[in-house]
């Protein structure tokens, strides 16, 4: 059961093809500019596979950027839940980005600042204009049902597969 009132930003790499519409999305809301390379997001590319994942601030229930910060830089929003960077505090000294296990924080390559997602205030960009819904972002019970079909989907694949039963 999920806890959170506030909505949820979900990765489903299955689903990524890698078009980068969420860094151009992203890079476009922050900075006004269609540039990958400004997105508070990145894509990992595994072009061996074909295997693509969305990289992005998983907003913590216990953020370590926001422990590591020494000039108490990082805050939870509480309309949004989302962790941000005051810039103002913001003394550029890294910490957050090395403390981050996920890789969810960059440096901006344009002026040097620490960035991260801060879910566009709410309205998550990046997921409203994923075509393949491999950013969602969810209502704590949808995200409850979204996971729970999708169990129920896999469970029926691989019984089809066990009993060497045509897929419907």
């Amino acid at each position: 059961m999920i806890k959170s009132a506030h909505k949820v930003l979900v990765v489903d790499p299955e689903n990524c093809t890698g078009c980068g519409i969420c860094t151009l999305v992203c890079s476009f809301h922050h900075n006004q500019e269609y540039n990958p390379s400004r997105a508070l997001l990145t894509i990992i590319r595994n072009e061996k596979n074909g295997i693509n994942i969305p990289v992005i601030c998983q907003h913590c229930d216990t953020p370590l950027c926001m422990e590591s910060c020494p000039a108490d830089a990082i805050y939870r929003d509480a309309k949004t839940n989302a962790v941000c960077i005051n810039q103002d505090n913001c003394i550029g000294c890294h910490q957050c980005l090395i403390a981050c296990p996920f890789g969810g924080i960059h440096i901006d390559v344009a002026d040097g600042r620490t960035v991260k997602c801060d879910l566009c205030e709410g309205y998550a960009m990046c997921a409203q204009f994923c075509p393949r819904g491999a950013l969602l972002y969810l209502e704590p019970n949808e995200l409850t049902d979204r996971l729970r079909k999708k169990g129920v989907k896999k469970a029926a694949d691989y019984l089809h597969i066990i009993t060497g039963g045509a897929k419907k």
